[in-house]
């Protein structure tokens, strides 16, 4: 990744008020990114087109948020970062991120400057 005006990111969240805000924040920092509403739309979204960054719900209809990690890394292997936006702040969860290589894990809920914050820091680490 060079620079957020040069990302992909593929926003993954079922709430369609933070998927919206998510997309407003990231496009006021200069970042294009595309939301999908639940699991397959995400996993449709990943058939043609490698992103960046994933910003990843985990609770997810139908297909959750690990299926679509998985399915991802699949097709892509590691080249592309993941934040995780959960709920879920169990141990279980965050082992199963890290065993997955989650990038960052955020606690909903957030601030949206933590979401740049994180984006960036991913940035300059790669």
């Amino acid at each position: 990744m060079t620079d957020l005006q040069n990302l992909n990111v593929l926003i993954v969240e079922d709430d369609a008020d933070i998927g919206k805000l998510l997309q407003i924040s990231l496009a006021g920092a200069g970042i294009d990114s595309v939301y999908a509403p639940n699991g397959q739309i995400a996993l449709d979204y990943l058939e043609t087109t490698q992103p960046d960054l994933i910003l990843l719900d985990l609770n997810l209809p139908t297909i959750n948020g690990w299926k679509v990690l998985e399915y991802a890394k699949s097709r892509y292997g590691k080249t592309f970062q993941v934040i995780v936006i959960t709920a879920n702040t169990d141990e279980v969860n965050r082992l199963v991120g890290k065993m997955q290589d989650v990038t960052s894990y955020i606690q909903k809920p957030f601030q949206t400057d933590e979401i740049l914050t994180h984006i960036r820091q991913i940035l300059e680490l790669h």
